[in-house]
């Protein structure tokens, strides 16, 4: 838990995007490390690392470890991780989705139940300190898996001790974190907005080179982005035209009928939640009307868009395993190079402008420039907000502003009142705007707090009685109880 940006409440690191465990392990290490540092490139470094070695472990299973290879470059290019690796750095955490696939296809080597249930605890301990959202999408995979082992031994018993096993330690993960100390407001707006489209495995959203963007409902299913890449999609549809063949399919389905069962009911879950209330195909929609409380709790997952993923990943495995299996040794393999290369060339104009854009250095210039604010620095401990910044205001039009008092705050031991956090938490600042705002009218200043005013929207007289002194710095109104001497 932490004060320091929402200062005088608490925020759990939960809320902070800033990838939990991550975070608490090179805590450990700060003594170690420069004042100034950022673990976020060593992570994307691994995050991609771990994509390659998850796929191919996961292919490994059904493929030669050749073809397993080439079958890596898909993942490791994946349309969803370039998209959330480079401004979502903690979803970008797609190897967690691969981690509870490849439990789920090699749960024959976790047959004990003793070994079952170190699963069950350590997979919540890892996926809360990741991100709850990655973590949510991921549990529905673990419910297959789950529903998969209770079809094969019909213990119905065992079966729910897992899920309880698995359900307690991630609730007490999350009160070890601090995530029901936090006070924040669980929903938040959009449900319905940052959904899946229907067409989004095939939607490449203007970013490759092959494929055309197909239209959206809205500027929000951006959430749902899933896009396979050409070369996965001519494999898919190579797989669909022998699994329709009625006799293929009645040979899979004798074979692995627990397995697509299991498979299939995880899939329409995960597709139903992507969709949303709102079901969309290009720009057209129906509306699902859904009872209030059940709009709730789907609210806390806003980003519905995201539950796609699994199945994106889910269509790529199967695409290149079942290729794999209907076609000769060699044809297989020289028509896996062809549609790797393909799948390369289609996402190049991704890979080249993310290399563009982020194989440089960047310095920051925070907008506080004036040495006032030293000066400042030097009397007063902390910065309050005398308004409210909406969840949408800050993403929309609030960055210079909050990303510079921050900056300022963080440099100089200093707190302020609110930041940039995964869910809204405008009542609880709210409250403590309306408490000092109080306070002023009666004349109580606090002597360690700079206000921060919304120029736009001020009225001095209002604060007459406040006894504050007022000051326009870098275009920033402030106030202060005691005046600034002119050096």
């Amino acid at each position: 838990m932490s004060n320091g940006f929402l200062y005088p409440n608490e925020m759990s690191i939960i809320y902070t995007d800033s990838i939990p465990i991550i975070a608490l392990i090179f805590k450990v290490l700060s003594p170690l490390l420069p004042k100034t540092f950022q673990y976020m490139g060593v992570y994307g470094l691994l995050c991609f690392a771990l994509q390659g070695g998850l796929s191919c472990i996961i292919l490994s299973k059904f493929i030669n470890r050749y073809k397993a290879f080439i079958g890596t470059i898909f993942f490791i290019i994946s349309s969803v991780l370039f998209q959330r690796m480079y401004y979502h750095t903690a979803l970008g955490s797609q190897w967690l989705i691969l981690l509870y696939i490849s439990i789920w296809i090699y749960k024959n080597n976790f047959k004990s139940f003793k070994s079952q249930c170190i699963i069950s605890i350590l997979l919540p301990i890892l996926g809360i300190s990741i991100h709850f959202h990655l973590f949510a999408i991921c549990s529905v995979i673990f419910a297959g898996y789950l529903l998969n082992l209770f079809f094969e031994n019909y213990n119905l018993k065992q079966t729910i001790i897992l899920l309880f096993i698995y359900i307690g330690t991630a609730i007490f993960i999350m009160y070890i974190l601090g995530g029901f100390t936090s006070e924040i407001l669980p929903t938040a707006d959009g449900l319905g907005i940052y959904s899946a489209n229907l067409n989004t495995l095939f939607n490449s959203f203007n970013y490759t080179l092959f494929t055309k963007a197909l239209p959206v409902y809205g500027e929000g299913q951006y959430e749902g982005y899933a896009y396979l890449g050409l070369g996965i999609i001519i494999l898919f549809f190579i797989m669909l035209s022998y699994c329709i063949i009625p006799v293929h399919f009645k040979e899979l389905w004798m074979k692995y009928k627990n397995e697509m069962l299991s498979i299939f009911i995880t899939g329409i879950i995960l597709y139903i939640l992507a969709l949303s209330p709102i079901i969309t195909l290009n720009n057209w929609k129906i509306e699902l009307s859904i009872p209030k409380v059940l709009k709730e709790y789907w609210g806390i997952f806003r980003s519905t868009g995201r539950f796609i993923w699994p199945v994106m990943y889910g269509v790529m495995i199967f695409s290149i395993i079942f290729v794999d299996k209907i076609l000769e040794k060699r044809t297989g393999f020289i028509l896996f190079i062809i549609v790797a290369i393909i799948q390369i060339v289609d996402m190049f104009p991704v890979i080249k402008e993310n290399y563009k854009k982020y194989h440089q250095e960047y310095d920051y210039t925070c907008d506080l420039q004036s040495s006032i604010w030293e000066n400042l620095a030097l009397d007063y401990q902390h910065v309050e907000f005398m308004f409210n910044y909406s969840f949408n205001d800050i993403y929309l039009k609030k960055w210079p502003q909050i990303f510079s008092y921050g900056y300022y705050a963080v440099n100089h031991n200093m707190t302020i009142s609110n930041f940039h956090f995964s869910r809204s938490v405008e009542e609880k600042v709210q409250n403590i705007i309306d408490k000092d705002r109080k306070e002023l009218l009666n004349g109580n200043v606090k002597g360690d707090t700079i206000y921060v005013f919304e120029k736009d929207n001020f009225n001095q007289e209002y604060y007459k009685k406040s006894n504050l002194y007022f000051y326009e710095i870098d275009n920033e109104l402030i106030g202060i109880k005691y005046p600034i001497i002119e050096q």
